[in-house]
């Protein structure tokens, strides 16, 4: 079907001669959205934004943004709505492309680019998680805090207010793959009064902390890290504050290496 409605604009640019042109675009966009896009995985906006290994823009559409955040689980898994736009994300020379890999080693720092589409006077959040921890199979702890400013203004994060501190992908091994996400909302006016239970399942964080107690009662400092970031979900902290779907997302993936 896709094929033969192809087919018929070609047909139609071959009668309308005068409105060649803006025919030609609206064609090529079709491809992109139609074809490019869901069968191919090459996706464009007609942004510019970073290049694949290929030289060719990776997925920028709407439509292909929800698929990969569809296909990769992380809908439903972290959020029941994907992201409506691409989140650009650079560690160093290398970009996110919703679903790359990366060492861990790559993204043990902040990203040194991170943009998208704001709003004049209003504020976002910046969420970065692993729902796969300890491992996609068995994801006791879903999700894994790694990242959380609020009140950014546009995207500004210097000036936000940080609730956890950047840290790095950690993968243990033998957990396999993780889905590292970033998701970006936008906020309703300033968030105050975090608490860290915002967005933690009790439940199952009373079961998770008893755990880790047990793990490591003997290391206090690296327990309470580990129990302020898990059972974690940026959807349900947004929903606590009243933002809604993410506007913008990207992910990686990244399995334990060796050092």
């Amino acid at each position: 079907m896709k094929l033969l409605h192809l087919a018929a604009v070609i047909v139609t640019l071959s009668l309308s001669p005068g409105h060649a042109q803006q025919q030609t675009k609206n064609v090529l966009a079709w491809i992109d959205e139609h074809i490019m896009c869901p069968v191919f995985r090459v996706c464009n906006n007609g942004q510019s934004n970073s290049t694949n290994m290929n030289g060719m823009n990776f997925c920028t559409t709407s439509s292909c943004v929800a698929e990969k955040f569809t296909s990769s689980g992380l809908v439903p898994d972290v959020i029941s709505r994907p992201p409506t736009e691409i989140l650009r994300l650079e560690f160093g020379s290398k970009s996110v492309q919703l679903g790359n890999v990366f060492l861990p080693t790559e993204a043990a720092d902040a990203p040194t680019t991170i943009s998208w589409s704001t709003k004049p006077n209003e504020l976002y959040t910046v969420a970065f998680s692993d729902p796969d921890a300890p491992s996609r199979s068995d994801p006791a702890v879903r999700s894994y805090k790694h990242w959380l400013v609020v009140n950014v203004p546009g995207t500004d994060i210097s000036r936000g207010t940080t609730i956890v501190p950047f840290i790095g992908p950690g993968p243990q091994q033998g957990t396999g793959m993780h889905r590292y996400n970033f998701l970006i909302y936008r906020q309703n006016g300033q968030v105050n009064n975090v608490d860290p239970m915002d967005g933690v399942d009790a439940a199952a964080k009373q079961i998770s902390d008893a755990l880790i107690d047990q793990l490591y009662g003997d290391q206090p400092d690296r327990a309470t890290s580990m129990k302020n970031s898990v059972n974690w979900s940026p959807e349900r902290f947004a929903n606590k504050f009243g933002m809604g779907a993410p506007i913008a997302g990207n992910f990686f993936m990244a399995e334990y290496t060796p050092s």
